[in-house]
């Protein structure tokens, strides 16, 4: 998404923060590195934006996001956003890992240089992941509430390989 560009109209939108902006003439407010809007319910926004750590990948304060077509991971390069995206139909499978804290910490520590996150790892005795599968390869990530984004992901799968939309149509609002 060209950055500050409201993903319906097109026309400069106010940032609120280096990630969100705010399109006075739409009225929507907009997860900027991954050009999602936010719809006003919890329930759903909390898919859009959510703070994770991609084990194994050298990348510092991932975002990640459940757009329509895809699972989008954002962060900062520089000035600007770098951006992956994991469509849904590539997905081969998503699952929830239990993991030594151990684990995650060397695992966290070896991408990121440890930090806190390694702090916080190290007082629990096991964490839970995120793991997804696709053609590609697999992703794990360090991301609160996996069990949630697990149910979410397996819907979207499902959704795409029979065509049904699953989420909100974001380009209404």
């Amino acid at each position: 998404m060209e950055e500050n560009k409201c993903p319906k109209c097109g026309r400069k939108m106010t940032s609120t923060t280096p990630e969100k902006a705010y399109c006075m003439k739409c009225d929507v407010l907009v997860h900027t590195p991954s050009g999602t809007a936010f719809t006003g319910d919890p329930e759903e926004d909390k898919f859009i934006g959510s703070p994770a750590t991609w084990l194994g990948a050298k990348k510092r304060d991932i975002e990640v996001t459940s757009a329509l077509d895809s699972l989008i991971l954002t962060w900062k390069e520089g000035k600007t956003f770098s951006q992956k995206n994991l469509p849904y139909g590539l997905m081969t499978g998503v699952e929830v890992r239990e993991r030594k804290e151990s684990d995650v910490t060397s695992l966290a520590a070896a991408a990121l240089g440890g930090g806190l996150i390694g702090l916080a790892a190290s007082a629990l005795s096991s964490v839970k992941t995120l793991m997804i599968k696709t053609k590609e390869g697999d992703h794990e990530l360090f991301i609160s509430q996996p069990s949630d984004w697990a149910d979410r992901l397996r819907g979207q799968i499902v959704a795409t390989a029979t065509g049904q939309p699953l989420q909100t149509d974001r380009s209404s609002l």
